[in-house]
């Protein structure tokens, strides 16, 4: 896929765009550790560029604005603030190889909490609306979002976010400020490269009379950068 330098030539110089192949044309398999070196992004105001629109034919890679916590730091928040969420199975599951853990027979026999259901569960996403004293709808559900959040090393680990380029919605105050009194405070959230949407990639354009573009496009500066 060949990227276009953002500018022209005889209107504005011409910048290199974030996140792209480095020769510019086609992703290979050394490209992804030098894109997710380049995130997160600390900045909660992020170029327009970055922002998917319906008539480009180009799509920009999907970021996601939140903390990444890590699965132990995540776990120990859902038993001391979200108990609700947790979720249990009988017998306990496999270990990271696939395998069934050497346990005593008795142990299949009993409930054991099912961390995969408890962390990416509608459950978890509930119990932060509750907390945060939003109504529970499908649409407050999309604003909250637990998903693998990787470091500049490309490096995936459990994280919250709370906002998505892509869906072009973010949790506004004053819950912003008091979820992350909870889950993070000493850190502000971040823009991180979605796990899967993080290439730019060409979609087909659609049509758009040009009063309904752009009014789209600034609801969309509008709702996330009020947000932030």
């Amino acid at each position: 896929m060949s990227v276009p330098e953002a500018g022209t030539a005889r209107s504005a110089p011409r910048f290199s765009l974030l996140f792209t192949p480095a020769d510019g044309k086609a992703y290979n398999s050394k490209d992804r550790d030098l894109v997710f070196a380049q995130q997160p992004l600390e900045n909660p105001k992020l170029p327009g560029y970055l922002f998917p629109s319906p008539t480009s034919r180009i799509k920009p890679p999907e970021l996601k604005y939140g903390w990444r916590l890590g699965e132990e730091q995540f776990l120990s928040l859902i038993h001391t603030h979200f108990t609700d969420a947790i979720r249990y199975c009988i017998g306990p599951g496999l270990d990271d190889d696939g395998n069934e853990p050497d346990l005593p027979p008795e142990e299949f026999l009993r409930p054991h909490i099912n961390t995969d259901a408890t962390l990416f569960g509608l459950h978890i996403v509930d119990s932060i609306l509750r907390y945060l004293g939003v109504k529970v709808t499908d649409a407050n559900r999309a604003l909250i979002d637990v998903d693998y959040l990787c470091d500049s090393q490309g490096r995936p680990d459990v994280g919250l976010a709370v906002g998505s380029t892509h869906t072009g919605l973010i949790l506004l105050e004053p819950h912003l400020s008091k979820l992350k009194a909870l889950v993070s405070p000493n850190e502000d959230a971040k823009w991180y490269l979605g796990f899967d949407n993080w290439e730019w990639s060409r979609q087909v354009p659609k049509q758009v009379p040009k009063h309904k573009a752009k009014k789209s496009t600034a609801t969309t500066a509008l709702r996330v950068t009020t947000a932030s």
